[in-house]
């Protein structure tokens, strides 16, 4: 998979989501997916600094929860409530 993404132009450490929309004095929004345990590596520590060096915000978030909560905070709106049955 990596070799196929390679191919294809993915460049290690990029994040996993953007957003790019400014919002709050950013160009736009990086996170980086992470499990509970996991780090980042050389490549993700050189792209968050690059970035937020470039006036975007970049966050690890270590589920899907927090990164709802991530995206929530930087547009500045109230996380809805689920929907029943979901």
């Amino acid at each position: 998979m990596a070799r196929k993404l390679k191919a294809e132009g993915m460049r290690a450490g990029v994040p996993d989501l953007m957003l790019p929309v400014p919002h709050g004095g950013y160009h736009g929004l990086f996170i980086e997916m992470k499990t509970k345990t996991g780090t980042l590596s050389w490549e993700q520590k050189w792209w968050r600094d690059e970035l937020q060096g470039r006036g975007y915000r970049w966050i690890r978030c270590r589920d899907h929860e927090e990164g709802i909560d991530a995206l929530c905070i930087y547009l500045g709106i109230e996380r809805a409530a689920p929907a029943l049955g979901a």
